[in-house]
């Protein structure tokens, strides 16, 4: 891997020292780690959840993802590092545009090989006031591989009047210190599948 392409993102920039402790808030098991060595890189925590087997990995998504078989996963979900130049404590969150694209291609190919036919890949990305096609440019390069089926906004605060003319405010309204933008409120959650037409519980969404 070249040297200006990133490991995967990282928990963002946050470090875990001791893994969450499931059994506090419900009724399943808190996590253990197993007492083997494991050969696939990274620390692993698994447990057991009303009868489903869950197991967490740290690694690099990347190489981790190559030691998949093809077509064995159902879903991917992932909200990458949106290359905005933040200070996480690993990665290079600088890079430049077509570097971050050609490191998202790489990542995505991989979830494309290991999805099976009817799975998915809900995508996360947000923008910056000064560079908001971003997210356009990444989605548009998704193509090359997926299906984009849905998109969603993911509307991150708002401000509306009710119709007994209450000023309702919800969210997180991050300070911008300009004179030319306005307050970026949203981001977009892609969904993408291999063919376009996986049928989806409208209702749940």
């Amino acid at each position: 891997m070249a040297d200006d392409i990133p490991p995967a993102k990282k928990g963002r920039g946050r470090s875990r020292k001791k893994p969450v402790d499931a059994g506090a808030n419900s009724s399943c098991p808190a996590p253990t780690v197993p007492p083997v060595a494991v050969s696939t890189p990274g620390p692993v925590i698994s447990g057991n959840c009303k009868g489903v087997q869950i197991v967490l990995q740290k690694s690099d998504c990347i190489p981790a993802m190559r030691s998949l078989a093809p077509g064995s996963i159902d879903l991917v979900v992932t909200s990458p590092p949106y290359n905005l130049g933040i200070a996480y404590n690993s990665y290079k969150d600088t890079l430049s545009d077509h570097a971050y694209l050609d490191w998202s291609m790489q990542w995505m190919a991989e979830v494309h090989r290991v999805l099976k036919t009817d799975g998915a890949l809900f995508l996360n990305v947000g923008a910056s006031p000064k560079d908001p096609l971003m997210p356009h440019r990444l989605i548009l390069r998704a193509t090359e591989l997926f299906v984009l089926q849905n998109t969603f906004h993911w509307i991150k605060s708002i401000t509306v009047e009710t119709i007994e003319n209450e000023i309702i405010s919800a969210g997180h309204f991050k300070p911008i210190n300009s004179q030319r933008y306005v307050n970026d409120c949203h981001e977009f959650v892609y969904h993408l599948t291999k063919k376009g037409d996986l049928p989806v519980d409208r209702r749940a969404v």
